[in-house]
Order: structure tokens, then sequence, then C-alpha cells
């Protein structure tokens, strides 16, 4: 079962969120008066994956939003599916806002 948090859940997700805003864990530990590898050990690799996935949705709509500019051809796009990529896109800006 293990030993009762020092830290409450309202806590451990401002930590979370400041984890995956580029903050170093080793600060976060200092702050919140715990170690560093209880920090590691609860978020490391979730963090990472957050982190990964958000870059990847970054690149892609950074090229969608380029590919959308380029392809633009005599009033049409050129994949056809305007509707979707705007929401595609809309859905990438309400993730990231998280």
């Amino acid at each position: 079962m293990g030993r009762k948090s020092s830290l409450t859940e309202k806590q451990w997700s401002e930590i979370e969120r400041r984890l995956i805003a580029g903050e170093k864990g080793r600060a976060l530990a200092r702050e919140f008066e715990i170690f560093e590898a209880i920090i590691r050990k609860r978020f490391g690799a979730p963090t990472k994956k957050i982190k990964d996935f958000a870059n990847q949705f970054f690149v892609i709509r950074y090229s969608l939003r380029n590919f959308r500019d380029s392809a633009h051809l005599g009033g049409r796009y050129i994949n056809g599916h305007r509707g979707k990529a705007k929401q595609f896109l809309h859905n990438v800006d309400c993730y990231r806002s998280l």
C-alpha cells in the first residue's frame, strides 16, 4: 500500500502542469519540499510521453498550416478537405490549452 503522500492532489496536479511546461523536477522538489526521486517516479515516463505527443501535434499543426496556405489553387484546396483540416487544427488548439 505504501505511505500516504505529503502533497495533496491539487499540488501534484500543479507539479505535473509545471513539468509539462518545462520546469525542472529538481526545482519543483525543492519548492514543495519533497525528494526529486518521488517526482521522477510519479511523472517520469508519462510526462515524457505527453511532451512528445504535444510536440508531434505542434509539428503536424505547423505543417498543415503551411500546406493549407500554399495548397490553395483556383479557389479549391488540393486535398479537398478544408473543413476537416480546420476541425483538426481546432482540436489541436484545444488539446494544447489543457
